[in-house]
């Protein structure tokens, strides 16, 4: 079983290249440190966000970004599901 934790933040304005040099800086390496298997980083105009791969469920959170950058963020965990 492969856990997934999506984390998506808002970004404040003009501040999109902060946060995700926040993410890259605090959070990735914060979940490899925890036992991530993987971490991807996307953005868009307005939001940033993280995806967590991990062996099996996991206790980890983000750490708690600037809100003068990330106004709102917020996580799922999720499960990969077999093809039937």
């Amino acid at each position: 079983m492969t856990v997934v934790r999506m984390w998506e933040g808002r970004c404040a304005a003009g501040a999109t290249s902060l946060a995700v040099d926040w993410v890259q800086r605090a959070a990735v390496p914060s979940a490899r440190e925890a036992g991530a298997s993987a971490a991807e980083v996307f953005r868009s105009e307005d939001r940033v966000v993280l995806l967590t791969r991990w062996p099996s469920p996991t206790s980890w959170v983000e750490p708690v970004p600037d809100p003068a950058v990330v106004e709102r963020c917020h996580a799922w965990p999720f499960e990969s599901v077999a093809d039937r």
